[in-house]
Order: C-alpha cells, then sequence, then structure tokens
C-alpha cells in the first residue's frame, strides 16, 4: 500500500467511526462496512484497517478497548478525533447534512 493510500485510509477511518461516534466497532466490523460504503476507492485489507486504527489510537483520535468476556477489541472516536474530523471536513467543504 503506497503511503497516499495509507493516509487516505487513516482519513477514511476515522471519518467512519466520528461520524458514528455513539458506537465502537472491531476491526472485522469496520473492515466489512467500510468496504460496503466503498469508503476508499482503492484494496485494503483488515491488516491496513487495523495499522491506521492504530496510528489513530497513537494519535488520540481514537480509543480502543476490549470486552470484559473476550478478546476482541473496540474502537471508537474520541472526542479529539470528532473535533479534528468536522475541523477536516469543514476545511475541505464536505460536511455533514
Amino acid at each position: 500500500m503506497t503511503s497516499e493510500h495509507k493516509e487516505a485510509l487513516r482519513h477514511a477511518a476515522l471519518r467512519f467511526l466520528a461520524v458514528r461516534q455513539r458506537a465502537s466497532f472491531s476491526i472485522g466490523q469496520a473492515y466489512v462496512i467500510m468496504k460496503s460504503i466503498r469508503a476508499v476507492h482503492f484494496p485494503f485489507t483488515e491488516d491496513d484497517l487495523a495499522d491506521a486504527f492504530t496510528f489513530l489510537v497513537g494519535m488520540k483520535l481514537v480509543s480502543t478497548f476490549r470486552d470484559g468476556l473476550g478478546i476482541t477489541a473496540y474502537f471508537q472516536a474520541t472526542s479529539e478525533g470528532v473535533l479534528s474530523r468536522e475541523r477536516h471536513d469543514q476545511e475541505i467543504g464536505l460536511e455533514e447534512d
């Protein structure tokens, strides 16, 4: 995956989580939904998405937690992530209705 694709996937992953800020998703759930809505226009794998989420967690734009009864990691946009996404969308003229 090119650096440009990695960056685009990180933006798409953050946008996916930020517009669904009350929910949290596993990598598998996010992957299936993002593929079905064509969040990006290039192929990506669950591993690529996991890398994007890990990057976003490191930037404190996304938080992660594990289900107390299992090992599945869930990801959710933080307040900082939602604000960052809203500002980015406003800057490029793409705002949610």
